[in-house]
């Protein structure tokens, strides 16, 4: 099995209601696509579970923190998959 199956496994397709996922701040976006781009499982983990659970992105800064979230997960998908 690959990391990427097993992240996938694991975070599941159920949206918890108690713990919504938000969309990071551009910063914290950049950040893990970097992390992704090193090999960093748990920085990839939290990417897929941004880029499967959050919502659409409404304002300009959520949209460029988007790109860079599909930016290291397709990064990701590479490395991991």
């Amino acid at each position: 099995m690959t990391t990427y199956t097993a992240i996938s496994k694991e975070i599941g397709w159920e949206i918890d209601p108690n713990n919504p996922i938000k969309i990071p701040a551009v910063p914290m976006a950049q950040l893990l696509r970097s992390q992704v781009g090193k090999r960093d499982e748990l920085a990839f983990k939290e990417v897929f579970r941004i880029y499967r659970f959050a919502p659409s992105p409404v304002t300009v800064e959520e949209g460029m923190a988007m790109n860079e979230i599909n930016g290291a997960f397709i990064e990701g998908t590479k490395l991991f998959g």
